[in-house]
């Protein structure tokens, strides 16, 4: 009986130290203890029931941190561009064709005010209206021209500084850089020293790229470029690197909980969202916007929003004030829509397809088609081939 009674001693002491040996290795790992430690704490030594420390452990709560609400969010503000523009010597807007980086871009120049040209080779009619535009169309010894008189000012102004004469900040934004690289032999190497150089001699840089890489700017190995500009990223380009910028963080903490929070607002925002750098940016509605209403413009900065921002704020009353639908009342529009909201189903769905939402994404979230996803999908296509 001693023997045994030994042998059951020698087991729970070698049970607690493998425990112990675990708790150690945990600890080196930055794992949450509270619920390791409460094992250790009640091993099942004397009569202790394993089903009553079961309820003890699941009967534990764990504090976790609130979801960072949009209010707690910081957005970048516009008009550091324009006020600091040491800050930000270059910027490269990013996104895929369509996203409005063109419209973006004027809306952002017009802001910044000062001196200001294009260098393009190709453009559509509607764009750059306001601006003096160089190289078009695809005349690109006027291309290399311009360019070249950008890189001798950049010298001219280091030198007159020398000297105390102080300059006014000048934007200019190039587009169509592949075309232009492609065709112009020394423009490789004068965009480069501009890019490195004219930061100081406040001449900046606005580059509309389809990329992230410099490659996609026939720059290959020269990655290190990337740093002299800020990035403004739109659509998919935003919530990739919102993504990669929350997975960089464990997930119980504090820094994976707000950028959870910012990609929930940028999703919120549709597929023209923003993100400059590491901070999410509300761009007005520039459908209506006008070159030279720098006023207008800036107010609608927290006041307007897309179609597919005023679909989601329906859709958040909606879900706020739930409202029984059927399949056989179809669509009821509101008799007083609030400033701002599209009423008419139809309308809304041809809106958010215009701007990028699918056919899925309509039937689920569009209010006032039929509850029925079915039944608001085939609505939805009816409406389609109708229109074609």
């Amino acid at each position: 009986m001693k023997l045994v009674v030994s042998l059951v001693q020698f087991c729970l002491l070698l049970a607690e130290k493998i425990l112990e040996f675990l708790l150690w290795c945990v600890k080196l790992a930055h794992k949450p203890m509270d619920k390791i430690a409460f094992v250790v704490d009640h091993l099942p030594y004397a009569g202790v029931p394993i089903a009553i420390m079961r309820q003890e452990l699941q009967a534990q709560t764990i504090d976790v941190p609130a979801l960072a609400t949009t209010n707690e969010i910081q957005f970048f503000d516009f008009s550091q561009f324009r006020n600091e523009p040491d800050k930000f010597p270059h910027l490269r807007v990013i996104g895929k064709t369509g996203v409005g980086k063109t419209r973006f871009t004027e809306w952002l120049m017009d802001l910044l005010g000062g001196e200001q040209f294009v260098i393009t080779p190709k453009k559509k009619p509607t764009d750059w209206q306001n601006h003096d535009i160089y190289g078009y169309p695809f005349n690109y010894q006027e291309c290399e021209a311009k360019l070249k008189d950008v890189h001798s000012l950049m010298h001219r102004r280091y030198a007159e500084m020398e000297e105390g004469v102080t300059h006014n900040q000048i934007n200019f934004a190039c587009d169509e850089w592949k075309l232009i690289n492609k065709n112009v032999s020394s423009a490789k190497e004068v965009m480069k020293d501009i890019i490195i150089v004219a930061r100081d001699a406040k001449i900046r840089l606005i580059a509309l790229a389809q990329g992230e890489n410099v490659a996609t700017w026939g720059l290959e190995g020269e990655s290190d470029l990337e740093e002299c500009f800020t990035s403004v990223r739109f659509g998919d380009f935003a919530l990739d690197y919102c993504k990669g910028l929350r997975n960089q963080y464990r997930k119980d903490s504090d820094e994976f909980l707000y950028y959870s929070a910012v990609l929930n607002e940028l999703v919120s925002q549709g597929f023209r969202c923003c993100m400059i750098d590491r901070l999410p940016a509300r761009v007005p509605d520039l459908s209506n916007w006008k070159p030279g209403s720098k006023a207008v413009a800036v107010a609608l900065m927290d006041s307007s929003y897309s179609v597919v921002d005023q679909l989601q704020s329906q859709l958040q009353a909606k879900s706020q004030k739930p409202q029984k639908t059927t399949q056989n009342q179809g669509f009821q529009p509101k008799t007083t829509p609030e400033k701002g909201a599209i009423s008419d189903p139809q309308e809304a769905v041809k809106s958010a397809l215009d701007a990028g939402r699918s056919v899925d994404w309509c039937a689920k979230n569009v209010p006032g088609l039929p509850g029925n996803y079915y039944s608001a999908r085939a609505l939805i296509e009816e409406w389609i081939q109708g229109t074609n």
